[in-house]
């Protein structure tokens, strides 16, 4: 992997990560595109890291309040919205090692494409004007939901955000409340995914080179803190019809490319 290569995928990393259109998905079909495979997780692993600082750095105020009163009901519902995927990718763990070469890549972005479709049909008038976001207002039914959704979206190409805003729509949240929340929900996944890969092969190894690791380390916590900035806003205001016909696209050339 070569420096601007590096910064590309970190980019696009940074980028997608926000947007409703699947991140691993995305770091899937251009690693196949640019034919990079020795030391692909290590990379995956310094990128996601850097859109979890990201992430929280654009939410500080939000888990600063949390850690001051960490018993509260929004720390319980991000708890609980966490187990699923957590079971999920303990009994699919084989399966979804192997998903990571790109094989259903297709279909995931597909199956995407589909759960925002159907977060827009559902959503009601009110909930789209509603630009004000209210965390206390989710349910623990509603982020158990969201939870759900969460681990479907641990296959590749099955996009996080997507799946879990669609999700909180369909459950009768408006589209802020989704929003952040299914953000706020992302910090302890990804984390755990970090960690999880760190532990899994032991130490972050790779021919890559340390200069690479670094450039897309800085090109995705960079992009990734503009994204989310600019996406909290946009996703909470606007349409998913849009993501859904270039998740389309994306799938059709995952089936033609990969």
């Amino acid at each position: 992997m070569t420096i601007w290569e590096a910064i590309i995928l970190g980019l696009i990393q940074g980028l997608t990560e926000f947007l409703p259109v699947s991140s691993s998905g995305h770091l899937v079909f251009f690693q196949n595109v640019f034919k990079i495979y020795d030391g692909a997780l290590s990379f995956d692993i310094a990128v996601h890291f850097a859109t979890l600082l990201a992430v929280s750095a654009v939410l500080f105020e939000k888990i600063k309040a949390l850690l001051k009163k960490p018993f509260t009901k929004l720390t319980f519902n991000i708890i609980i919205s966490a187990l699923p995927a957590v079971i999920i990718a303990f009994v699919f763990q084989s399966f979804l090692k192997s998903s990571f070469g790109g094989e259903y890549l297709g279909w995931g972005f597909l199956v995407s494409a589909v759960f925002l479709l159907i977060g827009d049909m559902v959503c009601k008038p009110t909930q789209k004007r509603l630009i004000n976001s209210d965390l206390n207002s989710i349910s623990t039914r509603q982020a158990l939901i969201m939870g759900v959704f969460q681990g479907i979206a641990v296959f590749p190409g099955v996009s996080r955000s997507g799946s879990t805003i669609s999700a909180g729509l369909v459950s009768g949240q408006n589209r802020a409340s989704s929003t952040e929340f299914s953000f706020l929900m992302s910090i302890p996944i990804i984390l755990g995914a970090v960690v999880f890969d760190i532990v899994d092969i032991g130490v972050v190894h790779s021919n890559i080179g340390i200069g690479a690791l670094i450039a897309g380390f800085l090109s995705a916590g960079i992009s990734g803190y503009i994204s989310a900035k600019i996406m909290l806003k946009i996703i909470a205001r606007h349409a998913f019809w849009g993501f859904s016909v270039y998740l389309v696209l994306m799938s059709l050339l995952s089936f033609f490319l990969i």
